[in-house]
């Protein structure tokens, strides 16, 4: 039964949010499921017709994959610029990552962007997803930091972290466009290394 409702709610992805406007907020009110309400919630955030004050509602939700569908998908503006600030401190370490990259390219806030990394520091996030963005970002704000944020970077490509985690590092490092000997050293065991997932990567 859940399925049908999913496939019916697919299905309208292609309607003008006019036409399933009222209809997807009486299914956001009555549904339950985590999956089901994070697609509404999608939906009811594409477009230039976004539902900006439903989106602000949404985030309130206790579901994570409400409060992300949100993040990722609603406009940032003045308006809903205080939503992904308290999605700065939300439990997900995925949504603050969301938040964070859309704040730290959002005009008004690029003078702010020494703010919105001290509210990552010290938190490693989840396959240190935060600590990574957190140190690539670094290095954009502060030239005298680079050195350093690039060395902590490489060590995380090295072969003490699961390969999620080395290779989130990778791609930072390559979004950077910095090699050194260590960086070179640690992407060269990875090379190496039986796991397809990491050496491809790596290459």
């Amino acid at each position: 039964f859940m399925l049908d409702r999913y496939d019916a709610l697919m299905a309208m992805s292609k309607w003008s949010l006019a036409d399933k406007k009222e209809a997807l907020k009486a299914a956001f009110q009555r549904e339950n499921h985590k999956a089901m309400r994070a697609e509404i919630a999608k939906q009811m955030l594409q477009g230039s017709e976004a539902d900006i004050e439903f989106g602000m509602l949404a985030f309130n939700a206790a579901q994570t994959e409400v409060r992300r569908a949100v993040v990722d998908n609603m406009p940032l503006t003045e308006k809903t610029a205080p939503v992904f600030e308290r999605a700065l401190l939300d439990s997900s370490y995925f949504v603050i990552e969301s938040a964070l990259l859309k704040l730290w390219e959002f005009e008004p806030y690029k003078q702010k962007r020494s703010e919105l990394l001290d509210k990552i520091k010290g938190i490693d996030g989840y396959i240190f997803n935060l600590k990574i963005r957190y140190l690539e970002l670094g290095c954009d704000l502060d030239p005298n930091l680079k050195e350093s944020n690039v060395s902590q970077l490489a060590d995380l490509c090295g072969d003490k972290y699961e390969f999620r985690t080395r290779v989130n590092a990778m791609q930072a490092l390559q979004r950077l466009n910095v090699c050194n000997e260590k960086v070179v050293a640690n992407l060269s065991a990875c090379l190496l290394d039986f796991t397809r997932r990491l050496a491809g990567p790596g290459k």
